[in-house]
């Protein structure tokens, strides 16, 4: 009889997790850890080093198109180049893992396509509605959720008792502001062991003015919505203030707020992701230089190259104006080759989980086990975040036994 111990289940899962299994192929593969939204690069010295090939074999797979890119599931349109391969990818945060892993094999991909806009007129003053989220997971409150598939990571305890736990005060800065539109935060509720309910008045400030109130009545959410058209909004160190009123022995924690606002379509670091907002046209300024790229990526998986852009300003501050080609799209501009670089490039590990000498009667999950294997980040090593950024939802542990 075999015995297999949670530490064989951690590092069994490690193994499969990144294991050529997922795609049900054995090929080249490896995967990019992705942090947030934006144009990435990956140059083909860096493909031939995690390939493990001559960087001339590469620069022949770019140039017939011989490299394809998936991510959950989906083929990714790139653009590759003679010494680069280019493509637009999406962060991840869940309670499981902080990036999205893209993975890129060596077989025929399909490239970005190009859309043609008819000359634009140049604006000024537009503007369009974004939000900004503040969050951090600083403390693991599984105790008082009953949704198992809630996330328990959660940001401060309010508890008057203590003078330090008084409040919570955050700093956020809003790129390009222009003026308020909704503040959304969220509160969790705890009560103290014993207790039925509880009502916690919490109140909030952005910049000293109150925006908000409400109460928290038992344990959950609370997620409160208020207007910040009223607040004096400026681009960085925006004070929000978020104070509990809280009967004595009660607390509440605050989990993360959201500041919605108006911005300019003005460049930073030479790149903006925006959106038409039913702005028609659309002029994107403030590039250093004049060679201005928008893709529209209202589908994140097929971006489309517009071309026929109507170029305007002058060194340092450069324009581009352009028609949308749907009113609600989402689109990135960039100049100056503003791309970004993966967290982490690194080659796939073939999975032998299936393996029969792996074969056991019995496998234990010691408390905290699994837990500690799913938190491990894609850049140290192959965890089950990595096979199931193929799809939208984690492993779980009938699907682990199953497979």
């Amino acid at each position: 009889m075999k015995f297999v111990s949670g530490f064989f289940l951690a590092v069994g899962l490690t193994q499969w997790a990144c294991g050529n299994t997922a795609w049900g192929a054995m090929v080249p593969a490896l995967k990019a850890a992705i942090t947030s939204d934006a144009l990435y690069s990956v140059s083909s010295s860096n493909l031939s080093a995690a390939f493990g090939v001559a960087e001339t074999q590469v620069v022949a797979w770019l140039q017939s198109s011989q490299i394809m890119i998936e991510n959950q599931g989906l083929v990714v349109s790139a653009a590759p180049s003679t010494n680069s391969l280019s493509f637009f990818a999406q962060g991840l945060s869940t309670k499981y893992t902080g990036q999205n892993v893209y993975w890129i094999r060596q077989a025929t991909g399909p490239t970005i396509r190009s859309n043609a806009t008819a000359g634009a007129t140049v604006m000024s003053g537009q503007s369009f509605r974004t939000a900004k989220t503040v969050e951090q997971n600083n403390i693991i409150a599984t105790t008082i959720f009953t949704d198992p598939n809630a996330d328990p990571w959660l940001w401060q305890l309010l508890f008057p008792l203590v003078a330090s736990l008084k409040t919570l005060t955050a700093s956020v800065d809003l790129p390009g502001v222009v003026a308020g539109d909704l503040l959304t935060w969220q509160v969790v509720g705890a009560a103290v062991v014993g207790a039925n309910s509880m009502t916690i008045s919490v109140s909030n400030s952005l910049n000293n003015v109150t925006v908000g109130t409400n109460s928290v009545s038992g344990y959950g959410y609370v997620t409160t919505t208020s207007t910040t058209a009223g607040v004096s909004l400026v681009p960085t160190g925006n004070v929000f203030r978020i104070t509990a009123t809280v009967p004595t022995g009660e607390s509440v924690y605050v989990d993360k707020f959201t500041v919605g606002y108006r911005r300019s379509y003005t460049a930073a670091g030479n790149e903006l992701i925006f959106n038409a907002d039913s702005n028609d046209p659309v002029t994107v300024t403030g590039f250093a230089t004049s060679d201005i790229d928008i893709y529209d990526i209202t589908v994140p998986q097929s971006p489309v190259r517009i071309t026929g852009l109507t170029i305007s300003g002058s060194a340092g501050n450069y324009g581009a104006s352009f028609h949308p080609s749907v009113a609600t799209g989402r689109f990135v501009a960039v100049s100056g080759g503003a791309r970004h670089a993966p967290a982490s490039l690194a080659a796939d590990n073939p999975s032998n989980l299936r393996d029969q000498n792996n074969a056991a009667d019995y496998i234990a999950i010691p408390a905290g086990t699994l837990t500690s294997v799913l938190a491990n980040d894609a850049d140290t090593g192959p965890t089950p975040v990595d096979a199931f950024a193929m799809r939208a939802t984690p492993v779980t542990n009938a699907e682990f036994l199953a497979f």
